[in-house]
């Protein structure tokens, strides 16, 4: 096709393809995809860490309220948790502690080390099933100090 120019040249104009060619529909598709697929996979990761980390926060909250329970006992009866060994502790009023699959929580009560009766070491230990299948488990300790007696 020919058409003036404003220096009224004459020239030739190239008959140019109106759409997109299949190969290259092909290989947007082929792209977007890509990003697609890259998208997903990271979102399905940040997914699994949040519901992990949810997890072991529930532990974690669950063992403190064993320790801060604990806090509340007598001199004698931390005595008497300690000559038990470790001692598997009830905390089902814990909404958190309930949440999570087959746990348990168990508490060791020791003198700490160097300490003669008047530091007790008190660990708390949350184990579950996790939902990705393995166990977990969450360790806290606190230490509790025999208070002075009023003369």
């Amino acid at each position: 096709m020919l058409y003036l120019t404003d220096n009224m040249n004459i020239r030739h104009k190239k008959q140019s393809s109106a759409g997109m060619t299949l190969v290259e529909i092909a290989i947007a598709t082929f792209i977007i995809a890509l990003g697609f697929t890259g998208i997903f996979g990271t979102a399905t990761h940040i997914v699994r860490t949040v519901r992990i980390t949810r997890e072991e926060t529930k532990a974690t909250l669950a063992a403190q309220h064993a320790l801060e329970i604990v806090k509340t006992y007598s001199w004698i009866e931390l005595s008497l948790w300690e000559a038990k060994g470790e001692s598997s502790f009830d905390i089902t009023g814990n909404r958190e502690f309930a949440d999570l699959p087959s746990s348990s929580c168990t508490l060791t009560v020791t003198t700490a080390t160097g300490e003669v009766d008047r530091l007790r070491k008190v660990t708390a230990r949350v184990r579950w099933k996790r939902l990705t299948g393995d166990d977990g488990e969450r360790e806290l300790t606190s230490l509790i100090a025999r208070k002075k007696r009023l003369r």
